[in-house]
């Protein structure tokens, strides 16, 4: 998996993001967003909350 740290392209609602939460990194998929906000989950339909633009570090961009 390679996530890219330049996502001034956008995140998009089924994303694929690493981000930081509570001091651990995780894989997350974007939800929903709101302004700059970003609600967050996993692939089981989990919702786990809402973290800031600060809080993702990169967009999975490519699995191999």
């Amino acid at each position: 998996m390679h996530c890219g740290a330049d996502h001034a392209g956008g995140i998009a609602v089924g994303d694929i993001v690493l981000c930081k939460v509570n001091g651990f990194q995780y894989l997350h998929l974007i939800k929903a967003i709101q302004g700059k906000r970003f609600q967050i989950g996993n692939n089981r339909g989990r919702i786990n909350g809402w973290i800031g633009e600060n809080g993702v570090f990169g967009k999975c961009v490519r699995i191999e």
